[in-house]
């Protein structure tokens, strides 16, 4: 019994930690594209006035 009991909770845990990973995960993509967008229409802008 106790032995079920505590690889249930065993399981949850690591379901949960899974979980967890992969919302870090998804919400460091997004972030790391909307930087690299954010970072090129800087470099556009800088080599724009540059030329000018």
């Amino acid at each position: 019994m106790e032995l079920e009991r505590r690889a249930r909770l065993i399981r949850k845990k690591r379901k949960q930690q899974a979980k967890k990973r992969e919302e870090t995960k998804s919400k460091n993509s997004s972030t790391k594209s909307k930087v690299k967008k954010i970072q090129t229409k800087q470099k556009k802008e800088k080599n724009r006035t540059n030329k000018n």
